[in-house]
């Protein structure tokens, strides 16, 4: 993973946010530990692979975690850089799409191509995921 930069630079997505803004749209969302201190976002809904075990219709990241200023409690604030921030479904067979080439600068963009793979069958294609993305 790449070094993480201030939350305040724009090449920063607020994973919150776009769990937030994902959540308007009736479809769950949430932040959690993908190991190593790294954050995802897990979206859609649970489904079986073919060896049985629960996979999400859409994951992206990778991210990491801003700890709480006054507690210093880690896991409080997830955040991502642009620049190494993926959307796909949550298995190990395909490929997913690069937020870059994708054109996503913004949390509402991000939401709305992770909503987009949560209603597809395998990966969107990058046509598909531009045009969530610019449809916000």
């Amino acid at each position: 993973m790449t070094t993480p930069l201030p939350s305040s630079d724009p090449r920063v997505l607020d994973l919150d946010e776009i769990v937030r803004l994902i959540r308007t749209g009736d479809v769950y969302a949430v932040v959690l530990n993908s190991g190593g201190g790294g954050a995802a976002i897990y979206a859609g809904e649970q489904r079986p692979d073919e060896h049985g075990d629960e996979r999400w219709t859409a994951c992206a990241g990778p991210g990491w975690f801003l700890p709480e200023p006054e507690t210093g409690t880690h896991w409080a604030y997830g955040r991502a850089r642009i620049d190494d921030f993926y959307i796909g479904p949550e298995d190990d067979d395909d490929l997913p799409i690069s937020a870059e080439q994708a054109g996503i600068t913004t949390e509402a963009q991000a939401a709305a191509v992770i909503v987009a793979q949560t209603l597809t069958q395998g990966v969107l294609t990058l046509e598909e995921a531009r045009s969530a993305g610019d449809a916000v």
